[in-house]
């Protein structure tokens, strides 16, 4: 997506340019107004007269008059359900059935006209559902939750299809990963078992900037894609545009080098739910377990102490050794353990290494049960065998811990930041396993931050503040990466808060889904800041608002 003003024509066109050089199939630009809308005319003749045909995609927020304009010269339109025709309408906190049925009435009306247009054009329409603008009705009713995600689309996906009109792209999109996921496969679901198929734009929006933005990206689309679920995707960093789609390239890359993994595995129902997060139950050894935050495993390295580890191995002496309270020394065991002459050792624990690509032959389930004091460590290049061996686990009740180990490197870093994050990702993001080990003998440092913010893409352990920060588009009035590089400066300290950096007031509080602090702007230099979803302080100059920000998290108890 562009972050020029759509009324820049030069701009816009420069910026489109660039992002089809570097890959990009689509291009989506702001259209907030109608003046917007109709610029985009000028800006696809421009194109065209430069040689590029990429298709582009209008955003529409609160304005169904700039769809309808849009719709005549642009591809796609997306509209969000949560904010296509209601900004001004009164909040009403219970909505009676009546009342219901009277507000769909009123959102049927208003798009009668777009799709009228869109069947005469031939422009398809994206119905882009967003965790944190889904509008008081649907809350009301469903909840702040993926259920109520997909029951606004499936509402206005059934105002389509009473018109006929089925040129229809969907998204759900969140800034957290865990509700992106649940919602895209519970929509998958309903789509299946209603025969209702139509195209999944995947994208964890709000991603933020540099390694945690692409692994949050990565995290959230990588998981869906290996299950098979999604058409198209867009990974949203705080960062010029064009920095967008090399990462994407990756995530397809490495999910093409997979795809014949899914055929290779037996096909069961999981003993678990795919649509909403439970982590599976588990015994507690050590510092592992499901009553405890997700483990990190670190190899063992001279002289540097992390804070956040929780077990360190040794490759020389092939000891492991537990870092928090005093040192204990464990023991590894090798493949001799599914053998039928291997013996337990009660009196020790240890970690037991099981390569899930090869396990499932093995009958090696009983003995599993009458362990109680391991730690399993699975390893594997098929990322299916891994999740259908912990399935097996929870079949026979086996209540063992599990650590992912990851062998990578790190010289091309984004790429083993796109790898890393989808196949720790894709078990995490059930519950189904306690820890990883990224087994890296690059930049130890890199390896540690990097299994620290997989954790925290996973929403199980923080580790550092948590940024919901905007990719920006023509809306946005300030510097989005500086200002948020000067916050996160000032206040990456705080451990588990969660801030919202947004451009523009347009997705303002909704965008923000669940943040403790907003930091929002509001054009002409001033800033809003939000607790929760409350404004407390408007019209900022922006050269006070950091000042300002932090005061408010220090009067609200949570500066420390």
């Amino acid at each position: 997506m562009t972050n020029t003003n759509t009324l820049d024509t030069d701009a816009s066109v420069e910026q489109t340019i660039r992002l089809a050089l570097a890959g990009s199939d689509y291009v989506r630009l702001t259209a907030s107004s109608t003046k917007e809308a109709e610029n985009l005319a000028f800006i696809k003749k421009k194109l065209k007269e430069k040689g590029f045909s990429t298709p582009l995609i209008a955003d529409i927020h609160y304005n169904p008059k700039a769809a309808e304009i849009a719709a005549r010269t642009v591809e796609k339109i997306r509209i969000n359900p949560g904010n296509f025709h209601d900004r001004n309408l009164e909040v009403k906190k219970i909505y009676s059935d009546k009342d219901y049925v009277e507000e769909l009435e009123k959102i049927q009306e208003k798009l009668l006209p777009l799709i009228k247009v869109c069947k005469q054009y031939g422009t398809a329409i994206r119905i882009g559902t967003n965790h944190g603008s889904l509008s008081h009705r649907v809350v009301g009713r469903y909840g702040d939750t993926p259920k109520g995600m997909v029951y606004s689309t499936l509402e206005f996906l059934k105002m389509f299809e009473d018109e006929n009109f089925k040129n229809i792209v969907i998204s759900l999109k969140s800034s957290n990963t865990l509700v992106m996921i649940e919602a895209y496969r519970l929509l998958a679901q309903q789509m299946i078992q209603n025969n209702r198929i139509y195209p999944l734009h995947l994208g964890v929006t709000e991603a933020g900037n540099y390694d945690e933005g692409r692994i949050k990206s990565a995290f959230g689309i990588g998981t869906l894609l290996a299950d098979g679920i999604g058409d198209t995707i867009r990974v949203s960093l705080s960062e010029p545009p064009e920095n967008e789609i090399p990462v994407a390239k990756k995530i397809i890359k490495y999910i093409s080098e997979i795809a014949n993994e899914k055929q290779n595995t037996e096909n069961t129902f999981p003993n678990y739910s795919p649509y909403e997060f439970i982590k599976r139950n588990t015994s507690t050894v050590l510092h592992s377990g499901s009553q405890k935050q997700p483990s990190v495993v670190l190899n063992e390295v001279n002289n540097i102490n992390f804070i956040e580890k929780n077990y360190s191995f040794n490759k020389d002496s092939e000891i492991w050794n537990k870092t928090e309270n005093s040192p204990e020394y464990l023991f590894r065991k090798n493949s001799e353990f599914l053998t039928d002459n291997y013996i337990i050792e009660s009196e020790n624990n240890f970690f037991q290494f099981i390569d899930t690509d090869k396990v499932i032959e093995y009958d090696c389930w009983e003995k599993l049960k009458s362990a109680n004091n391991l730690i399993l460590i699975i390893s594997g290049k098929n990322i299916h065998k891994s999740r259908l061996f912990i399935n097996k686990l929870i079949a026979e009740k086996v209540n063992l811990p599990v650590i992912l180990k990851i062998s990578t490197g790190f010289k091309d870093k984004d790429q083993a930041l796109v790898e890393t994050s989808i196949k720790a990702g894709f078990l995490l993001a059930d519950g189904l396993i306690n820890g990883i080990w990224i087994d890296s003998d690059d930049d130890i440092e890199l390896t540690h931050k990097t299994a620290l913010n997989i954790l925290q893409a996973s929403r199980q352990r923080f580790s550092t503040t948590e940024y919901i920060i905007c990719p920006t588009c023509g809306r946005t009035q300030f510097d989005i990466q500086k200002v948020s590089d000067v916050i996160k400066e000032y206040t990456n300290h705080l451990k588990g808060i969660k801030i919202a950096v947004i451009g523009c007031i347009v997705n303002g509080i909704g965008e923000m889904a669940d943040a403790d602090y907003g930091y929002v702007g509001m054009g002409n230099g001033k800033i809003s800041l939000y607790k929760g979803k409350t404004l407390v302080r408007k019209g900022i100059e922006e050269d006070k608002a950091l000042n300002e920000l932090i005061a408010l998290i220090n009067e609200s108890g949570d500066w420390k």
